[in-house]
């Protein structure tokens, strides 16, 4: 279904051009799409089988741990000396780049894109200021017209201050509200939890941040007075940077806090592989368990959230919000309380005060499924007892489909049909 670009609703929250609410629940893969074609088609059929509706994705390759293989392209056409020239950028490159955004577009999935970073051995996050401008001017050209698009000015801004100073960060946003065509999503990402960008500026549509403190989310709200995505709660993963090596429980954990204090999060997987093809890094295939939870949550909310959830110590609703989190949507209706590491025999805090028959879903966030197994655990054992009855692919009941689309006298609007039954 086509829902148009995603806007700022409710203040705090997003919903689709149509009204439809949109609840991020987003993945980072920063350079899927310098991967080999193989690899990115690989990443775009894991993609498909999960429920992350954003991916955070840079422009240009990534050097860093994990990530020292050579991008299937360069970003710019090479110049009389043998070098990139800055100026001139590569058509095939940024050709390749869209029709990835584009791809995503067919998924559902937004494409949060990364015009800056600062792990780069190739020049482009030292590109003066002018070369800065004419490729931003360029990159929206190509890219402002997809309703996908978000723009993320850099991910961790902060550890480019040298290079790009502060009042050139203004500037390029500035850049990008006067090429796009319409008002677009626009953040910026900062490296040192105390290097926040200051989210009051105007250009500014949400809160983009990395901090691994999630219980201070009503705080973040209260001070931008705007959405807050915490798009790098750290990663699900076995590497030795601690910051990717959250258990899978840890990850779901600091989701449900996020969400109960009225915000939204972001998933990453760093399992060490060989191969170093790491989800975060570069794509490929989830090896994790905590995506699958995180689905969980975003089907949860969505089938009943329509308007956004705000804190309840936001709403001054009696209870220990500082620990436990708990949020609702404002017209009381619907209510979320995660005792995450709280286990209370009796709990009242946050619950209708007014009698009445009310729905209470009592939910162990740390299962993927009601028995306590995945899927595929659950079915592990299972055995066709009757091949009339479930057949194998390679001897079908019908040669055909069993469904059918008829037209005519009987049908003037069109209508689908089961064979078996007509």
């Amino acid at each position: 279904e086509v829902h148009g670009p995603v806007r700022v609703r409710n203040q705090f929250h997003f919903a689709y051009a149509d009204g439809t609410p949109y609840l991020p629940f987003g993945t980072t893969c920063y350079a899927w799409t310098h991967q080999s074609l193989a690899m990115q088609e690989q990443t775009l059929a894991t993609l498909a089988g999960t429920r992350f509706n954003k991916m955070r994705m840079g422009v240009f390759p990534k050097h860093y741990i994990y990530n020292e293989n050579e991008p299937l392209m360069r970003m710019f056409e090479l110049g009389p000396d043998g070098k990139e020239d800055f100026d001139r950028p590569s058509v095939e490159a940024f050709r390749h780049f869209e029709q990835q955004v584009q791809a995503l577009m067919t998924l559902g999935v937004e494409a949060d894109v990364i015009v800056f970073h600062p792990y780069d051995r190739w020049g482009y996050c030292a590109m003066n200021f002018e070369q800065d401008c004419r490729y931003l001017k360029y990159l929206v050209a190509r890219l402002a017209g997809y309703r996908n698009v978000w723009w993320s000015l850099a991910n961790e801004y902060d550890f480019l201050i040298d290079v790009k100073p502060m009042h050139q960060w203004d500037r390029y946003f500035q850049v990008i509200q006067e090429t796009a065509p319409h008002v677009p999503l626009m953040s910026i990402h900062n490296g040192d939890v105390n290097d926040n960008y200051d989210h009051h500026k105007p250009w500014v549509s949400h809160v983009c941040i990395q901090n691994w403190d999630v219980k201070r989310m009503p705080e973040w709200r209260h001070e931008w007075g705007k959405p807050v995505i915490n798009d790098e709660p750290e990663y699900e993963g076995d590497i030795v940077k601690t910051w990717g090596n959250l258990s899978p429980q840890e990850l779901v954990h600091r989701y449900w806090i996020t969400v109960c204090r009225g915000g939204y999060a972001g998933h990453g997987e760093t399992y060490f592989d060989k191969e170093e093809n790491l989800w975060w890094a570069k794509g490929g295939v989830l090896r994790g368990q905590a995506w699958q939870r995180i689905g969980f949550l975003r089907q949860l909310l969505e089938a009943d959230v329509r308007e956004g959830l705000t804190p309840m110590a936001e709403l001054k609703w009696p209870g220990p919000w500082a620990r436990v989190s708990g949020a609702m949507e404002r017209n009381g209706d619907y209510r979320l309380i995660y005792l995450g590491e709280h286990q209370p025999w009796e709990w009242a805090n946050g619950l209708p005060l007014e009698d009445g028959d009310w729905q209470l879903d009592l939910i162990d966030t740390t299962l993927p499924t009601v028995t306590g197994h995945t899927v595929g655990e659950n079915i592990a054992k299972a055995a066709v007892l009757d091949h009339d009855v479930i057949r194998p692919v390679d001897k079908p009941y019908h040669a055909t489909g069993g469904l059918a689309i008829l037209h005519g006298n009987i049908a003037p609007d069109c209508a689908v049909v089961k064979k078996s039954a007509v």
